[in-house]
């Protein structure tokens, strides 16, 4: 599983859980940033990426396109995401995977 980070979060992250989720990505180094959601959307959904926000944009992305099209994860701004990815690595693994597939 790939995971896209929103600009709204570090950039630092990918580097801490690169091991876990290997070739996820930042929307700075993709030069995603200041960018409209729905060419973020788009482009995790052409490349198999999870989009990991901070922003409720995203979410109401999906109750309006479907969740099935790219999973979305957004992140309560009093949750370290560091510690949510690492923690909830295969209970978001098997999620992501079982709405995927649908």
């Amino acid at each position: 599983m790939k995971l896209l980070f929103d600009e709204n979060l570090s950039d630092r992250i990918v580097c801490r859980i690169i091991d876990l989720y290997p070739s996820s990505e930042h929307g700075k180094t993709l030069a995603l940033t200041n960018t409209d959601d729905g060419i973020i959307w788009e482009y995790a959904k052409a490349n198999d990426f999870v989009i990991v926000s901070k922003d409720s944009d995203f979410h109401q992305r999906s109750l309006l396109y479907g969740i099935s099209v790219v999973c979305c994860m957004v992140i309560h701004r009093s949750l370290s995401i560091f510690g949510l990815a690492i923690v909830q690595h295969q209970k978001l693994f098997r999620f992501c995977e079982t709405t995927l597939t649908r």
